[in-house]
């Protein structure tokens, strides 16, 4: 009998084809989708919703605020969770047709196929929340509210009397009306508070010497109007969104932050121009006064010594010799000279004490606009893109309750106004020494 002998590795070749035929068949087997009989299609209508409800007592049952709870009936969550039809935890909740992205199920309670929400601002749904209560004109927003898949649709209404009562009247409260007090007594204590303080101290007037006699005022500063501008701006409309939509932590964006380190940094650039300012002005006061000084007393002594020699010569006994009368004469061109050099010297005093500026309030247009030379240009500029920029932020907080995000362009534009004003403010200085 004729044997054969089996090549080992010929076996083991067929033995790993096999394993990896079987491995194959058993992961295509495995990712094909396991079919529920008892699971109709989601999107055929057997998920309804019932009725929405907050949790306020009473009628305020209707009504929910920004980060109040949301009950809504859905019809068929139970069936869906006891089949796994879908996860429930994976539904979002709709407003007016809008998913909230990020706000999921706080509850479920498929016993009484009950989900409950609480609706929140977050980075994903800021742009469907602008949509729906930005431009806020009023306290109450009549509004929608329905659950789905956060990447398909919202689930239908229930057509029943119960939904009528409850789904189409539900309200959305924007604003409440006890905040929206409190709000607007605290902007109208702060901007009072501002005015106030704004007329009676140095808070946006210019603080460096000389001061005015008393009874006038300093004139008001460019650089730290603007610097109080954005903050009042900033703090109003930080107060305004965290009303409405109750978040403080997410507020504040870099391009704010940016408008307020322009402002100080313009007003503290300013202030350090002014210093170096007082400083040349200082250093010139000390070679002038002491000129001063030295001057008048030599016109005192040419003055005395004037009237000794004029009484010694108009003196009854008295014989005017030619040297007295040529001394005389000599003493009263010293003296004229002198005169005329001391007069000089005070006025370049008078001037440098100015810094080349006037100390006195002329009115706050008058003094925003104008410097030693007066009303210019690069102020006009640095004022009018201020107040254009504000309002531009106004009606954007206002529109999307965000503080807008400036593009580089327009920062930059802010930057060069700011850069413009103080290298004006420089030569000033040049101009005393």
């Amino acid at each position: 009998m004729k044997t054969y002998r089996v090549n080992p590795i010929r076996q083991w070749v067929w033995i790993a084809v096999h394993a990896i035929i079987f491995l194959f068949a058993n992961s295509f087997a495995s990712a094909q989708p396991v079919t529920k009989p008892n699971c109709p299609d989601i999107n055929s209508g057997w998920l309804n919703v019932m009725s929405v409800k907050s949790d306020r007592p009473g009628t305020d049952a209707k009504q929910a605020a920004m980060g109040e709870k949301i009950i809504v009936e859905l019809q068929g969550l139970a069936v869906a969770v006891s089949n796994q039809c879908l996860d429930p935890k994976l539904l979002v909740l709709y407003f007016d047709g809008y998913p909230l992205d990020g706000v999921f199920p706080d509850t479920i309670d498929p016993t009484r196929n009950e989900l409950t929400f609480t609706p929140r601002r977050n980075e994903k749904n800021n742009g469907k929340w602008s949509s729906l209560i930005g431009s806020p004109g009023q306290f109450l927003r009549p509004i929608k509210v329905s659950v789905g898949l956060a990447d398909q649709f919202a689930f239908p209404v229930a057509p029943s009397s119960k939904i009528d009562e409850n789904f189409n009247n539900f309200e959305f409260v924007v604003l409440r009306k006890d905040w929206f007090t409190g709000l607007v007594i605290t902007f109208i204590v702060l901007i009072s508070l501002f005015i106030w303080l704004a007329k009676n101290s140095n808070i946006i007037r210019d603080s460096k010497p000389p001061y005015p006699d008393p009874g006038k005022e300093k004139p008001y500063s460019l650089a730290k109007f603007q610097a109080s501008f954005w903050f009042i701006l900033v703090v109003a409309s930080f107060l305004f969104i965290w009303a409405v939509t109750g978040d403080h932590t997410s507020i504040l964006t870099e391009q704010t932050l940016i408008l307020i380190g322009i402002g100080i940094g313009t007003s503290l650039g300013s202030a350090m121009i002014d210093s170096s300012k007082q400083e040349g002005t200082d250093n010139e006061l000390v070679g002038l006064l002491p000129q001063e000084s030295k001057i008048a007393a030599e016109l005192d002594i040419n003055r005395s010594e004037i009237a000794k020699l004029e009484a010694s010569i108009h003196a009854p006994a008295a014989t005017g010799s030619v040297e007295s009368m040529d001394l005389l004469r000599k003493l009263k061109i010293d003296t004229a000279q002198k005169a005329a050099e001391l007069e000089e010297i005070r006025k370049k005093i008078a001037n440098v004490r100015l810094e080349l500026s006037n100390p006195i309030s002329r009115g706050f247009i008058k003094d925003l606009l104008s410097d030693a030379s007066g009303v210019n240009f690069h102020r006009f500029q640095m004022l009018v893109w201020t107040l254009v920029m504000g309002f531009i932020f106004c009606v954007e907080v206002y529109k999307t309750l965000r503080m807008p995000e400036f593009s580089t362009t327009l920062l930059a534009l802010m930057g060069i106004s700011a850069g413009t004003y103080l290298g004006f403010k420089i030569p000033e200085v040049q101009v005393q020494k």
